[in-house]
């Protein structure tokens, strides 16, 4: 099976974190998804996942400028693994 290109990847987990009830921007240079709870963000880059904590009323231009690169291949992972780590960082960023 041929491998995803990171435009479709990106394109694939943003619908499925849209069905999860993540609010996901499509408009934007780098498209983003916001966790229900409001306190996650995913920044799809190019050819990575960014994940940040967003804190209080923060901006999400404030917490994407503390956003981290997830280590994984969004072109072959899937949603629920994608979930899983943001929540691992999340927790991550808490006991810092």
């Amino acid at each position: 099976m041929k491998t995803k290109t990171y435009k479709q990847a990106t394109i694939d987990l943003l619908r499925s974190l849209q069905d999860l009830g993540w609010q996901v921007t499509y408009t934007l240079k780098v498209n983003h998804a916001r966790s229900p709870d409001g306190s996650t963000i995913l920044l799809f880059k190019p050819q990575a996942v960014w994940c940040g904590a967003i804190e209080g009323n923060e901006s999400m231009t404030s917490a994407s400028k503390r956003a981290r690169s997830l280590f994984l291949d969004m072109r072959v992972i899937d949603v629920a693994t994608l979930v899983q780590s943001a929540k691992d960082h999340a927790a991550w960023e808490a006991s810092r």
